[in-house]
């Protein structure tokens, strides 16, 4: 089954395909969540407090990893949530 892509933006990231969108947490901060359209990856990531929140990857399970010096950014951008998700894809 595939992700519902109203307001979700498509992104393709080494040949696989990838949904994200932007909401507010609870503390009215901006988070990104980033979902693989087989929904075998599953992330979200906080603007203010970099770090990127694992919630569901079917190689390495959850975790969570600070997002690198020089990696951060001040918009949630199609390049910065590319970099997020490679990111994720490379760390264990």
């Amino acid at each position: 089954m595939g992700v519902p892509k109203k307001n979700k933006r498509k992104i393709i990231v080494d040949e696989k395909i990838y949904y994200w969108f932007t909401a507010n947490d609870r503390w009215n901060e901006p988070l990104a969540h980033i979902i693989s359209d087989d929904r075998t990856f599953i992330a979200s990531c906080n603007l203010y407090c970099p770090v990127l929140k694992i919630i569901k990857d079917n190689k390495y399970g959850q975790r969570t990893i600070p997002v690198p010096d020089g990696m951060e950014e001040i918009a949630f951008t199609p390049k910065f949530i590319s970099n997020l998700i490679h990111l994720g894809n490379l760390s264990k």
